[in-house]
């Protein structure tokens, strides 16, 4: 089996990238290509493909010229010592006018159209030699759904599609452009959904919708956790010697931004109300490498401590010394959309450690009505701070109240282990190689 990974980059932070790495792990090195584009290929990539066609001048690039040009396309290989490797080349170049253009752009749903992404020769003459049985690609923006539609008009190939968020209905607003937009990505998404011969969702809720909404039979992989991480919590237990005169210990761990930031403030301003108001008390420990955001926050609360980085083997031990983990997501308009189908690893990585789990989300993230069954997970729908307040003190009287399993838990988080994952992808992925 040939594979081209087409588009989404491996050493990329964001969900994509952690859920590709873990995804293609069973898959030989040699067997594994790359074409992505300047601006997210970066050395690392070449530790998980044989090499990489990077998108440049003429195949990428900008359609207004003054917003900047590309570094030329170029082939880049693991087996190169030589090959000089860049970091996100060339964004768009920075000043307050252009600056202000972007953002006015994305505001009015213009800014799909900025980039485009051309099938050349060249990376045809690339595509042909290489033989690949299969592409796959996480298609998240729209000059990629450009690039595939020239793609499939021109060579016959076997191409797995999966969507990692319901980008399509999300990245654009109501405006006049932004209905433009939608009315493009739309058309081009379906007629790459007919071309394909397998399509992959992030959840199962997300998969559902899509069967719905475009057809087809959609099948769903996301990020899951290692064998190990698993294991490592097999014989822990609740704390059951909690009362409502104890200190309880309250983590989060893991990145901070658009998707929770105001979540985590209102969080800590509940937190710092009971602590107030009660006989128990909470400190909250954060382990983010995004701690900068909240440090003017935080100041004025010794009941919040942040750790920008600790090594793995301290950071489960933060996780078995936790008696409640806590999921934030932000209920703006944006969140909610990106969230509604999601399926966050890091609440696997929750679900089978040995604490109680808070989750504070909005009620249309769906993934928060399949794990309230556990009586371990509490969840809270609102994000008033008096609400949240309420839900704290809720759990926390339930927990020094009664007797909690894990068992159930620990079932469930079975299908998500590494080996059982991995192995369900890579018998997918072959299934849906054949030849044409």
């Amino acid at each position: 089996m040939r594979v081209l990974i087409l588009g989404q980059n491996f050493a990329d932070k964001s969900g994509g990238g952690v859920t590709m790495r873990f995804l293609f792990s069973l898959l030989n090195r040699e067997n594994v290509s790359l074409a992505t584009t300047t601006d997210s290929f970066v050395i690392d990539d070449l530790l998980y493909c044989k090499e990489a066609y990077v998108f440049g001048f003429p195949d990428f690039n900008y359609i207004i010229p003054f917003l900047g040009k590309n570094r030329i396309s170029k082939i880049y290989s693991a087996y190169d010592t030589n090959t000089a490797i860049f970091t996100n080349f060339n964004s768009f170049k920075s000043n307050q006018i252009l600056s202000r253009f972007i953002k006015i752009s994305r505001r009015i749903g213009f800014y799909i159209f900025l980039r485009k992404l051309v099938v050349t020769d060249e990376f045809l003459k690339w595509f042909d030699e290489n033989k690949f049985t299969v592409v796959y690609s996480q298609i998240g923006s729209y000059y990629y759904l450009k690039f595939i539609t020239q793609l499939i008009k021109k060579r016959k190939f076997n191409l797995v599609i999966h969507n990692m968020d319901d980008w399509p209905k999300t990245i654009n607003g109501t405006s006049f452009f932004g209905q433009i937009s939608n009315y493009y990505i739309d058309k081009n998404f379906r007629f790459i959904c007919k071309n394909a011969v397998g399509h992959l969702a992030i959840s199962k809720f997300m998969a559902e919708a899509y069967e719905e909404r475009y057809g087809f039979s959609w099948n769903y992989f996301h990020n899951g956790i290692s064998q190990f991480f698993f294991k490592y919590f097999e014989d822990s237990y609740l704390n059951e010697d909690l009362s409502m005169t104890s200190t309880f210990n309250f983590l989060y761990a893991g990145r901070i931004g658009l998707a929770n930031y105001n979540s985590i403030i209102n969080t800590i301003y509940a937190i710092n109300s009971i602590n107030k108001k009660f006989s128990f008390k909470i400190q909250f420990n954060i382990v983010s490498p995004d701690v900068e955001l909240l440090r003017n926050i935080i100041k004025n609360f010794d009941f919040v401590s942040c750790s920008d980085f600790i090594p793995q083997n301290e950071l489960l031990l933060e996780y078995k010394k936790a008696d409640v983990l806590v999921l934030p997501i932000d209920f703006s308009k944006f969140s909610k959309s990106f969230t509604r189908y999601s399926f966050p690893t890091k609440l696997v990585e929750y679900l089978v450690c040995s604490s109680h789990v808070f989750i504070l989300a909005p009620s249309t993230a769906l993934f928060t009505t399949e794990v309230s069954i556990f009586d371990s997970v509490h969840v809270c729908n609102k994000s008033d701070i008096l609400e949240i307040e309420n839900s704290i003190y809720e759990m926390v009287t339930k927990i020094c109240n009664k007797s909690f399993s894990l068992k159930s838990r620990r079932n469930y988080c079975e299908q998500f282990v590494d080996f059982n994952l991995q192995n369900r992808f890579f018998t997918y992925l072959k299934l849906h190689s054949h030849e044409k």
